[in-house]
């Protein structure tokens, strides 16, 4: 009976081992795998960023007064979409055609509409820390604005924001070309260091009120950046708003603003 039991011990050590032996190649095999398939992805994505700087120097000869600001390559295959300002047309290389225009899925949707969207967010992505804060930075909704203290439109719609209970993230832009008048106002404003202050001159501003402004020497380098910065996006009027990095259509649109913000409520509840 020892000796059957010390066999069958002897047969389940073996065979425990064998197992060990198994998993340990089976985990060397799928590691290696892991691997392989890491070193083509890499592999790949030089290949297509060495592709895209081929592109790119061969526009460059070709659209000598635009600038190229972004290129990438299309879901259909040699087609690269170029983006040169606002604009954005479409280079095959290989066939050397330019195709202007938009290009829609079978559902109706124009996946050139969603990149022009993108152009805008990338501009206020990089110029966004030129603004002139108000309101909490951390708060739910971020409203960035193109904004005039003189325009009547301006000033409605800043009426119905600071009227809401919540609070508001303002990241503002002034132009000073309009309204002659408005510089002064606007020079208070991005002179204003403490951002509580600013807030309420800002309100003030807003509703017709005169006091004392002050200035500094770098309120026309501001408005300067200002200038460009809504020439890039193509800000032709006041107020030109983008709620959650989406333009809003129609200047002080109140409905659509609210709709928005309460979009963007909604979705951080859930999450």
């Amino acid at each position: 009976m020892k000796r059957i039991s010390a066999l069958l011990l002897s047969v389940l050590v073996s065979l425990n081992s064998f197992a060990v032996e198994v998993e340990v190649e089976v985990e060397v095999e799928e590691v290696e795998e892991v691997e392989a398939v890491e070193a083509v992805e890499a592999v790949e994505a030089v290949e297509a960023v060495e592709a895209v700087e081929a592109v790119e120097a061969d526009l460059k000869g070709k659209l000598k007064n635009s600038q190229i600001d972004h290129l990438v390559e299309t879901e259909i295959p040699g087609l690269y979409e170029v983006q040169t300002g606002q604009n954005i047309i479409y280079y095959h290389p290989e066939k050397k055609l330019f195709i202007f225009g938009e290009i829609y899925t079978v559902g109706g949707k124009s996946i050139t509409a969603i990149s022009k969207k993108m152009i805008n967010n990338r501009i206020l992505e990089k110029y966004i820390d030129k603004g002139i804060t108000i309101g909490k930075v951390d708060a739910v909704n971020h409203i960035v604005e193109f904004t005039d203290p003189d325009c009547p439109y301006c000033r409605k719609y800043d009426n119905y924001i600071t009227s809401q209970d919540e609070s508001i993230k303002r990241t503002v832009f002034f132009s000073a070309d309009l309204h002659p008048s408005a510089r002064p106002k606007i020079v208070h404003l991005i002179c204003t260091e403490d951002s509580e202050q600013r807030e309420i001159d800002m309100n003030r501003i807003m509703a017709g009120e005169k006091f004392d402004f002050i200035s500094c020497d770098k309120a026309n380098g501001v408005i300067a950046s200002h200038r460009e910065i809504a020439r890039k996006l193509r800000v032709t009027g006041t107020p030109t708003l983008f709620v959650n990095n989406v333009r809003v259509e129609g200047g002080a649109n109140l409905t659509a603003i609210s709709n928005l913000m309460i979009k963007r409520k909604e979705m951080k509840n859930e999450s």
